[in-house]
Formats: C-alpha cells, structure tokens, sequence
C-alpha cells in the first residue's frame, strides 16, 4: 500500500507500562490530529502511531482501489510488525478500507 509514517512516543506516566500501545488512526485521521489521544495513551505506556496509505497525514497518499480489505488487513499486519519490537496493545479508530 506504500510507505507508512509511523510516529513513536515514549511513556509518560510515573506507573507506564512497558508494553507499547499501537494507535491506528482511521479515515480522514493521521497522528497529528490523533495528538490528545496519543498523549493520553503515553501515561499507560510507549506509543506508535501508524498512518494510514490513503489517508490525510504523511504515508503514501493514494488510496488502495481493489481488494481494499484484504490490502488493509495484510498492511496492518506487516506495518505492527515492522512498527513493534514484540507483543503490544493495539487500538484502531474507525479504520475503514
């Protein structure tokens, strides 16, 4: 699907988890407009933000026309295990093809 722009926070929180978070950003969204989410989240543990291909922020700006789920479902998975050093949290919103 492209490049992907991922964005890597570290853990704010005085009782942070070691286990890193992974936000997904959906349509019309990206990590700059994900910031107070990101922020929030950076209190439980590190997080990474991964820009959707296809959508507003800074990953590969066109949009997938054929076999969108299946090129969703197989970006997602090679994007977290790219993005990740081992197991993480993952929270996805409105992630749709």
């Amino acid at each position: 699907m492209g490049l992907t722009s991922v964005l890597r926070v570290r853990a704010t929180g005085p009782a942070a988890g070691t286990t890193p978070l992974a936000l997904v950003p959906g349509t019309n969204m990206n990590a700059a407009v994900s910031l107070a989410a990101v922020e929030a989240l950076a209190v439980l543990g590190p997080v990474v933000v991964l820009d959707v291909p296809g959508q507003p922020g800074l990953s590969y700006g066109r949009r997938s026309r054929l076999n969108r789920m299946d090129r969703c479902a197989r970006w997602l998975a090679d994007s977290l295990s790219r993005a990740m050093d081992g197991p993480a949290w993952s929270w996805v919103i409105g992630l749709a093809p």
